[in-house]
């Protein structure tokens, strides 16, 4: 579940209405914003690869350090392990309509589904597992660290109605369930804006909205080149 608005205080307005969750201050130091790596996202577009790397450069003129992940493995295998996942619990969560309105689902999705069938029970275990270990590994990097950033999508919005864009590197996020909050920057010339993603650890909603609200208008200022 998420919240979508126009800025972050109205997110911060939403989620104040939940009694387990309490805005948070920042510390009194420099921020240590970790770059995802490269090689989780280099399938990116020019636009969007243009609006992490200048997003990078505002933050560092701010004071605060932007610094790189090096090993990419953690996070690919995790691309790898949502897929397997959402492969896996999808046809099954979709038995009944499958076998009594066939007809009513999209061709796309009858398709999936029955490739999908094949996802063995053992497969399905190990990326559980997977995401697991990257819990374990996260809890520990976000010790270190106040925040990861890197692009909410591949690239800028596909025009028309019949595909909604690559989940691309929120297959992470999605399954590793730790929060995340997407900044829109500056229009392109065509109009669309770019994003930045923002994710913190496990419980840290609170402290990352505040992050946000610190970016929001670093990224707003961002074009995508």
């Amino acid at each position: 579940m998420g919240v979508f608005a126009r800025d972050v205080a109205a997110v911060e307005t939403m989620l104040s209405c939940f009694p387990a969750w309490a805005p948070d201050t920042l510390p009194e130091r420099p921020l240590r914003i970790a770059m995802l790596p490269a090689k989780v996202w280099e399938g990116a577009d020019t636009a969007t690869r243009s609006v992490i790397e200048r997003m990078a450069d505002a933050i560092s003129a701010t004071g605060d350090t932007v610094i790189d992940l090096p090993d990419a493995a953690p996070f690919l295998e995790m691309i790898e392990a949502q897929k397997v996942v959402m492969g896996y619990e999808i046809p099954r969560a979709l038995s009944w309509e499958l076998e009594t309105h066939p007809d009513l689902l999209s061709d796309e999705l009858r398709e999936f589904c029955e490739v999908s069938l094949d996802i063995t029970h053992l497969a399905y275990a190990q990326a559980l597992e997977v995401a697991d270990r990257f819990r374990l590994m996260a809890r520990g990097l976000f010790a270190e660290i106040d925040a990861i950033m890197g692009p909410a999508a591949a690239q800028l919005a596909p025009e028309g109605l019949s595909w909604t864009g690559d989940p691309f590197v929120n297959r992470i996020w999605s399954l590793s369930k730790l929060p995340a909050v997407a900044l829109p920057s500056a229009a392109a010339e065509n109009g669309l804006k770019g994003s930045v993603q923002l994710n913190a650890g496990a419980g840290q909603d609170a402290k990352l909205c505040a992050i946000a609200a610190r970016y929001a208008p670093l990224a707003a200022e961002v074009r995508p080149g």
